[in-house]
């Protein structure tokens, strides 16, 4: 198979891989309790899994794209933290949803250290950004925190604000000192051009 035919596959299947993931959602809220929706949804989870697991190895061994290990890596772990939550974790997904949102800022994270050899902070803040946030909210979800969430939304939405605007002048400090864990002009240019467009260098020939 050809690059082209490669890119266009994996796009393929990571919309269908968002389809699954929608549809298995959509059992997860209003799943009736039946055994045969059960099964389907297994299915769904599979296939995903699958895809997750296609895409991981097409994009480090063809494509050597960020966005396709990323999403690779993220169908990969929701489907298996998902089929865990079927069939051996005794939590609900409306207890259990923010984990999905952490596994998300762990794959992010994972997939730049992996395309760049190191970790970049344009890859980490928005990382720890997401498990800082599920972790948080995964708190209120399983009830360890009792309090009301529009309450502390109300006391501690500012505090959670000021606590990124703190990280950002953070980062502006230690990029000055580290450039070599900032993304340079031409790694920013790549990921832009590259990951949104099918033009391959036989085109431009």
């Amino acid at each position: 198979m050809s690059s082209r035919k490669w890119f266009r596959s994996v796009y393929i299947m990571i919309a269908a891989g968002i389809i699954l993931a929608v549809c298995c959602l959509f059992f997860a809220i209003f799943n009736p309790s039946s055994k045969k929706i059960d099964i389907l949804n297994l299915v769904f989870l599979s296939l995903q899994a699958l895809f997750g697991l296609i895409i991981i190895i097409a994009s480090e061994r063809i494509t050597h794209k960020f966005f396709h290990l990323f999403m690779g890596q993220v169908f990969l772990s929701w489907s298996i933290i998902s089929i865990l939550l079927a069939v051996a974790i005794p939590f609900t997904t409306k207890e259990f949803w923010p984990v999905y949102g952490i596994l998300a800022g762990i794959a992010l994270c994972v997939s730049g250290h992996l395309k760049y050899g190191s970790i970049k902070f344009g890859y980490l803040i928005p990382s720890v950004t997401l498990i800082g946030m599920g972790m948080w909210y995964l708190l209120f979800s399983m009830g360890i925190i009792r309090l009301s969430f529009r309450y502390v939304v109300m006391t501690l939405g500012p505090l959670f604000l000021i606590s990124i605007a703190l990280l950002l002048i953070i980062y502006y400090f230690v990029q000055q000192k580290h450039k070599e864990l900032v993304f340079s002009d031409e790694e920013i240019g790549v990921f832009s051009d590259e990951e949104a467009s099918f033009k391959f260098d036989s085109d431009e020939e």
